[in-house]
């Protein structure tokens, strides 16, 4: 009986998807690609985008550094929502993201920077786009385990991007992302229409977000050391 209501939602974030496109390429034409960009267009549809969803959000507030990179766990497409509605930022993601429904298109248009995990030259010209941004004062948001997990343990993380901060010397902010029902998380071979339909028929659910200190290490193994830990403690205070 709750179809309709499932239904009416998918609806809504597609309408609402479809505007946040049209609304990028109206800016991207009139500004470009500048932080001022970021903070509108990419706030209010992850806004847009919790609302719809019934998302209950608890999180806490920090100040942000001019240059950042933004590290959280991965447990799901909803992460994406949250990070751009609170910590608006250029995306890092693995190519297959194009193949999502709406959501590879929207995140796209918010100029998503795309990855081939397994080809050098992909990583390359990654890590090229990561630091070009950086120095636009854009923040980019890296998933530092590469891919979704239903947790609670964290995956292993990849060394790219912790390399890039190291060198530059750009602050590093771990994040944490803890939903209260485990089902919210996105994994495996589950597609997106999948868990969407069998999910979101539930009138609201809660989620918490928590944005760490930020950490600056010369030592690339020193400063994902330091994140991961973070990130742990974090986690642990939330259950």
């Amino acid at each position: 009986m709750f179809f309709p209501f499932t239904f009416l939602r998918f609806l809504l974030l597609i309408l609402v998807s479809v505007f946040f496109v049209l609304t990028v390429l109206i800016e991207d034409k009139i500004s470009g690609m500048t932080r001022k960009y970021n903070f509108w267009s990419m706030r209010n549809w992850g806004k847009a985008m919790l609302l719809i969803l019934g998302i209950v959000v608890k999180r806490n507030k920090i100040g942000f550094p001019v240059k950042f990179i933004i590290m959280p766990n991965h447990r799901s497409y909803i992460d994406i929502f949250l990070l751009a509605a609170f910590s608006p930022s250029v995306f890092v993601a693995k190519e297959e993201i194009k193949s999502w429904p709406i959501l590879g298109q929207a995140v796209k248009a918010g100029r998503l920077i795309l990855v081939k995990r397994d080809d050098m030259k992909s990583l390359l010209a990654t890590m090229n786009k990561i630091k070009q941004s950086i120095a636009n004062n854009i923040p980019v948001t890296v998933f530092p385990e590469g891919t979704t997990t239903k947790g609670p343990e964290l995956k292993p993380f990849k060394n790219g991007t912790f390399k890039i901060a190291a060198e530059l010397g750009v602050p590093v902010i771990p994040c944490a992302i803890h939903y209260y029902d485990k089902n919210n998380a996105w994994v495996g071979s589950d597609t997106f229409l999948g868990h969407f339909f069998r999910q979101f028929w539930i009138p609201w659910t809660t989620v918490q977000i928590c944005f760490g200190r930020p950490i600056v290490h010369a030592d690339f193994q020193v400063l994902k050391a330091n994140i991961r830990s973070e990130i742990v403690v974090m986690l642990n205070a939330m259950v």
